[in-house]
């Protein structure tokens, strides 16, 4: 099933950071595209749309004397249902110097594609791109991150089936307010390293497992309704300019396991409710504004804790390093 093992065309890095979601999607392709036998052809198609996609990324990475581009690098493969043909399903152009928005137009006629990978590339204007793109409807691993994207988040509506979106380490600017509520399958989305401002946003699907804000300007106090995405396992707001007190809801995030507050400017005691959250593993909190003591059963479930550059004063709770899974620990 499928054109074999998949390799990235022009470089061996994808996201920027481990999106536990996107991995496990991509092992699913990688493993339909490894199982059976070689791939079978595109259609005539498909085959022209790949052979005209090959000009802009030319020699960097894909050997076009192979005839069949399920071969190729960074390809991924599926049988058509309803055909003897393979259809594209993934493309990895990570890494592969391209700053040319005309290959769009090669893309969005890929109306099969589920993964699409631009990462580490120059692409600096996505303006009108997408707009009556076949091929948005279907994707749902979409990654932009590393490159030179600039201005608002532009519209998103077309990608109704997305999943996986990164779109880290650009230069977009403004607030985000609804612009993320028109992809009601999101599951892990990741804007860290823009320039972002206003509140956190809270408008992502309720099914959304994976947050990263870090390093941009999001300010104020973590929004409550933030705490209704009960699937949420990573949040990550380090490196923001998040005030106030530290809401003690995190408790009605049964799912949370790494949580990274670093380096804003909350107030107030660290919740003694954080040590309900079971399924915390990782807690952050360092080059805070934290004031007062380190509760009681702090690390009752937190394996790596980092609590250290912030105001706490007190005694050192006689349970901090009693849990037998405790791996590390900054105060």
């Amino acid at each position: 099933r499928g054109g074999g093992k998949r390799y990235s065309t022009c470089s061996s890095h994808g996201f920027s950071m481990p999106l536990f979601t996107f991995f496990s999607l991509c092992l699913h392709l990688s493993i339909a595209a490894a199982a059976g036998n070689p791939p079978l052809p595109l259609n005539s198609t498909q085959e022209s749309i790949m052979r005209d996609l090959s000009r802009y990324v030319g020699s960097a990475g894909w050997n076009t004397t192979v005839s069949n581009p399920c071969l190729w690098r960074g390809i991924g493969c599926s049988p058509s249902d309803s055909t003897s043909f393979s259809v594209v399903t993934d493309i990895d152009l990570s890494g592969c110097s391209m700053s040319n928005p005309t290959l769009f137009a090669s893309l969005c006629s890929l109306d099969t594609l589920q993964s699409l990978d631009l990462s580490k590339n120059y692409f600096s204007d996505l303006t009108g791109h997408f707009s009556r793109c076949p091929m948005s409807a279907g994707l749902r691993v979409l990654n932009f991150s590393s490159n030179r994207l600039a201005g608002r988040l532009g519209d998103l509506s077309g990608f109704s089936r997305l999943e996986v979106l990164d779109l880290s380490f650009n230069s977009f600017t403004g607030t985000v307010t609804t612009q993320l509520s028109v992809m009601p399958r999101l599951r892990s989305l990741n804007l860290s390293s823009n320039h972002l401002v206003g509140v956190v946003p809270v408008s992502m699907a309720s099914s959304l497992e994976e947050l990263v804000l870090s390093g941009s300007f999001f300010s104020d106090s973590i929004p409550s309704i933030l705490f209704s995405h009960s699937d949420l396992t990573l949040l990550d707001l380090s490196q923001n300019n998040i005030t106030g007190d530290l809401r003690a809801s995190f408790w009605k995030l049964p799912k949370l396991r790494t949580l990274i507050l670093s380096g804003n400017k909350p107030t107030g005691a660290i919740p003694a409710s954080l040590s309900n959250v079971t399924t915390l593993t990782r807690f952050a909190a360092n080059q805070n504004n934290f004031t007062g003591s380190i509760p009681s059963g702090i690390t009752k479930h937190v394996k790596m804790l980092d609590l250290s550059y912030n105001g706490l004063s007190g005694e050192i709770p006689s349970d901090l390093l009693g849990p037998a899974g405790l791996e590390a620990v900054e105060c």
